[in-house]
């Protein structure tokens, strides 16, 4: 079995630079932590993970719990986490809670007990089924990042302002001329579908348009309530022209059903998204989105965690609200 003695001196270098650079790699120059990844690669050599457990009283393991594995934008968020950690050293596990879905806070409960200190250093919690559960989150025994909305701001967190990205997606709308804007909403049990809906509401009336409930739809942030939803919108007397939708997902959807029922995007009906997932692109139209990217959000919380590992001891829980973007395509 190959040692980290012969690696070290494959490459040329002191055992001690091994182990930084593949432990510590911000210890040693990307020139010399290429060279001993190349020995390391060129050898077969593996890192022992219990006996680096117990010489630096860290797994280098951590948690990341997400809700719904099957929305795309999870998945991009989790490469996201995972190219910034694997970088620095760290392995990452994933759970996946199920959400959108009734168990979900149970599932995300499941969850948090089985991320034993003994097992890991840390971890990444995403979404919404943790509202409520703020004093679960301050007795965890290693460094938390949440990526979403708490009740209370208890451990550190990453989010985007999910009322004024809706408020700036339905404004663009209304400055495009339509009057006649339906919302797609997202499961309101969640902060971000009520947030959304409310961002939704408020850029209309302060343009002097009052809401019409009938032009609401109840999604659930699930690819069904997208195509359903623009059904539904269509077949009124007088459908809308615009359709602001609260994810990518549904949107996705809503536009399949729209192209389905023959009409012309964005002629007969514009659509507007909300996250940027690389599957907008991939369709025809293009779907114009209020980009909240995966990629920035994985990266600044999986940052953020590593800050918190270096510097346990600060007490105060940091919040990072990231700017969104309008990203105007084809479809609005």
């Amino acid at each position: 079995m190959t040692t980290i003695k012969a690696v070290a001196q494959y490459a040329g270098v002191s055992v001690t630079t091994v182990s930084h650079a593949i432990n510590r790699p911000e210890r040693v120059t990307a020139e010399l932590r290429a060279r001993v990844m190349a020995a390391v690669d060129a050898l077969g050599y593996a890192p022992n993970p219990s006996a680096r457990s117990l010489r630096t009283g860290r797994s280098h393991l951590l948690a990341l719990i997400i809700p719904d594995i099957c929305n795309p934008f999870f998945p991009e968020l989790a490469r996201a986490i995972q190219d910034e950690l694997s970088a620095v050293g760290y392995d990452v596990l994933i759970f996946n809670t199920d959400v959108p879905g009734g168990r979900a806070p149970i599932h995300a409960g499941n969850s948090l007990r089985q991320l034993s200190p003994k097992r890991f250093d840390g971890v990444l919690l995403v979404g919404e089924a943790l509202r409520g559960a703020e004093q679960a989150l301050t007795e965890l025994p290693f460094p938390a990042v949440h990526i979403g909305h708490l009740d209370r701001p208890v451990i550190d967190s990453v989010t985007f302002n999910d009322y004024a990205a809706a408020y700036d997606a339905t404004a663009y709308l209304l400055r495009s001329g339509h009057r006649r804007i339906a919302h797609i909403a997202g499961d309101q049990l969640y902060w971000s579908g009520r947030e959304r809906l409310r961002g939704y509401t408020q850029a209309l009336s302060d343009h002097g348009i009052a809401a019409d409930p009938q032009l609401i739809y109840a999604g659930t942030y699930l690819r069904p309530s997208g195509s359903q939803g623009m059904r539904t919108l269509l077949a009124y007397d007088r459908p809308p022209t615009a359709v602001f939708v609260a994810n990518a997902l549904m949107a996705i959807a809503a536009l399949g059903a729209a192209l389905d029922l023959g009409k012309r995007i964005p002629q007969d009906i514009a659509i507007i998204g909300y996250d940027d997932i690389a599957a907008l692109t991939d369709v025809r139209p293009q779907i114009t989105t209020m980009a909240c990217s995966p990629h920035e959000i994985g990266r600044t919380a999986a940052r953020l965690l590593l800050q918190r590992l270096q510097t346990p001891s600060q007490s105060e829980p940091q919040e990072i609200v990231l700017p969104h973007l309008l990203l105007r395509r084809e479809s609005a």
